[in-house]
């Protein structure tokens, strides 16, 4: 099983190098650190591996053991928190992992509340504290923030309900540090999650520290697999891309604090899709479907998205137009995994 990496300043982002992690079963998902310089792999046969990115060359640093299933998802923590991997697994579990010594990880804290496989996690941004939220596929977000007094983690349910989605989480993300606005005051703090009930859901953080949901319009026909908000680009805006198992990928768009959500636009892949993520700068969005395929997109004058090109198994596909060589421009490379 091969994960491909996408470089940066790559003269029409032409050249796409790949490398075999050894992974023994598929790869779920793969994580760049906050520098890019190293990266942890996700596979199904319960093991995370991760690898020092030197130049063009791949490395292997670490394997870490001890989960009971497939390991959909892993998160890297900001560097001001240490060397801190999230793993979120069909066992049920999240798990914390530190690396004690150069190359040696252990795990520092473990959950197992959940009642069904827990299939996604995000870190907060550095400046709200160390914290992370996660979905389950029983329904359940819980937040769960480090608190130094205690030494210990401490966790939250997001809305009042038993359930955020009845019929599972599958993407969980956070909105951009706060901004200040208009009326004075910081943007609030929130969460988007996309489940199994085809929605998209919104949850803002009141002064008590608990989550309540927002109104959020309805679009998708089938399950929604990830949400991303875009990082914050000037203004007081937001905007959310959320793709589903119905094929599409519905921009949602807030242009000031206080007004109502929006369907911007609909992006159209064609097939099942399974992640999304926005550049460092929020100028490109990434679409990872069904079909092997990975589908850059780039914001044009009017405001609109538009297809670049394609990355699949063998690299890019298509025209690398200028660009993308804009958008990956100071950016931390972009990786894909692609099992094989």
């Amino acid at each position: 099983h091969k994960v491909a990496l996408g470089p940066t300043l790559v003269a029409m982002a032409q050249t796409v190098a790949s490398f075999d992690t050894q992974h023994a079963a598929p790869i779920h998902d793969t994580q760049l650190d906050y520098y890019g310089k190293r990266l942890a792999t996700a596979c199904a046969d319960g093991s995370i591996r991760v690898w020092e990115l030197v130049q063009d060359q791949q490395h292997f640093s670490a394997e870490l053991k001890g989960l009971e299933g497939p390991v959909w998802q892993v998160a890297w923590a900001h560097p001001k928190f240490g060397p801190l991997i999230a793993s979120v697994s069909f066992d049920r579990k999240v798990t914390i992992w530190r690396e004690m010594r150069p190359q040696q990880w252990q795990i520092v804290y473990q959950d197992q509340s959940h009642q069904g496989s827990v299939n996604c996690c995000a870190f907060a941004p550095w400046e709200l504290g160390l914290h992370l939220a996660v979905g389950s596929a029983d329904g359940t977000a819980t937040v769960f923030t480090y608190s130094e007094q205690q030494g210990n983690w401490i966790s939250r349910k997001l809305g009042t309900e038993p359930q955020a989605h009845p019929a599972g989480v599958n993407g969980v993300c956070w909105a951009p540090a706060p901004q200040p606005t208009a009326h004075g005051g910081p943007t609030p703090i929130r969460i988007a999650t996309g489940g199994s009930d085809n929605r998209v859901r919104l949850w803002r953080r009141d002064d008590a520290g608990d989550w309540e949901e927002e109104q959020f319009p309805e679009g998708h026909t089938n399950w929604v697999q990830d949400v991303a908000w875009r990082p914050q680009v000037g203004g007081a805006g937001g905007l959310i891309a959320s793709g589903g198992l119905d094929g599409t990928v519905i921009l949602w768009a807030q242009e000031l604090e206080g007004q109502p959500w929006r369907k911007l636009q609909v992006l159209n892949p064609g097939k099942p899709v399974w992640r999304v993520s926005w550049s460092v700068t929020g100028s490109l969005l990434t679409v990872a479907s069904g079909d092997n395929n990975v589908v850059l997109y780039k914001e044009d004058n009017d405001g609109q998205y538009e297809s670049v090109t394609n990355i699949d198994e063998n690299g890019i596909r298509g025209p690398a137009s200028a660009a993308v060589d804009d958008a990956f421009a100071g950016n931390a490379d972009v990786a894909a995994s692609f099992a094989q």
